[in-house]
């Protein structure tokens, strides 16, 4: 398979962002959202060092999203007060995703 398009970084930023709106808006119904949007966003990256960084990093931006919503809707001084649960809430996002982005090492 030719990958030399994957060195082209407007293709790697089109991929990140396409992997950024998969995991919102399917992560929305689902946790196997953020796996999904991970592995659109690690498979346009070069390495799978860069791929699961992209996972990471769609996580992330998945977790900023999830707080803005909370802060908009001034839930987030009670979403704080439950703990361990939101804990749990804001790390499956990055622990998915960037599983998701290690999709890009299986041949």
């Amino acid at each position: 398979m030719n990958t030399a398009w994957r060195a082209n970084p407007r293709a790697n930023v089109a991929w990140f962002v396409a992997g950024a709106l998969v995991a919102v808006l399917l992560g929305q119904v689902s946790w196997s959202g953020f796996l999904a949007g991970g592995a659109i966003a690690g498979f346009g990256q070069r390495s799978l060092r860069r791929a699961a960084f992209a996972g990471f990093l769609v996580g992330l931006f998945s977790v900023g999203v999830f707080v803005g919503l909370l802060a908009s809707h001034d839930s987030l001084g009670v979403a704080l007060d439950t703990g361990r649960v939101l804990y749990v809430a804001l790390a499956i996002p990055l622990v998915y995703a960037t599983l998701g982005g290690l999709v890009r090492g299986i041949r």
